[in-house]
């Protein structure tokens, strides 16, 4: 079985991605379908905007533990989407379709900045923060410190692929 590492850190840790609690998701939703603004719009939903490298600082601060991390370098990702690209395009199945996908996910979510609020900006989306001001959201320090407690859903921590 293969599992996809918690512990990774894309580039130097300094890029920014944005967050949101999973439990929020379908506020979100309710607000924006009966939101008259948003007809035949796209909005971009998210509650914070966090570094790799503040997550993993939270989380061992909130801890006290030291998190291992491991570092991924922005030309060794580059190449293993190049790698994972030419080994699909020789056997499109679905072991080296999902490799391609973590990789390029990682890239566009980590390196790219295609996950910020500001790109969403650009590619003409609402932005929730802007609808919705006094949305009461859960933050990442809320649920790292339930997750920590044991009283949180860890997201993809049970994934795993059969190969």
């Amino acid at each position: 079985m293969t599992k996809i590492p918690s512990n990774v850190q894309y580039g130097d840790g300094h890029y920014s991605t944005s967050v949101v609690d999973l439990g929020d998701i379908g506020k979100y939703v309710a607000l924006i379908i009966k939101d008259p603004r948003t007809l035949n719009k796209y909005v971009f939903a998210y509650n914070e905007v966090w570094t790799h490298d503040a997550m993993f600082k939270l989380v061992e601060e909130l801890s006290g533990e030291t998190v291992e991390r491991q570092s991924v370098p922005e030309e060794a990702l580059e190449a293993g989407i190049q790698e994972a690209s030419k080994a699909y395009e020789q056997d499109p199945s679905y072991k080296n379709f999902v490799l391609l996908l973590v990789q390029q996910y990682a890239n566009q979510n980590w390196i790219r900045g295609d996950n910020l609020p500001e790109t969403g900006t650009y590619l003409g989306y609402l932005l929730s923060k802007d609808l919705y001001p006094d949305f009461k959201f859960v933050g990442l320090r809320n649920f790292a410190k339930e997750a920590l407690a044991g009283k949180a859903q860890p997201v993809y921590t049970t994934k795993t692929f059969d190969f």
